[in-house]
């Protein structure tokens, strides 16, 4: 998964908010 990397950073700093990095990064593909 090529988004992993786009989350990486956001998943880095807010390990315990994964689904929450993953949800805005959704929403940024959607955007």
């Amino acid at each position: 998964m090529e988004m992993s990397a786009l989350f990486s950073p956001h998943v880095s700093a807010c390990p315990h908010h994964l689904l929450f990095g993953i949800t805005i990064g959704f929403f940024l593909e959607f955007r």
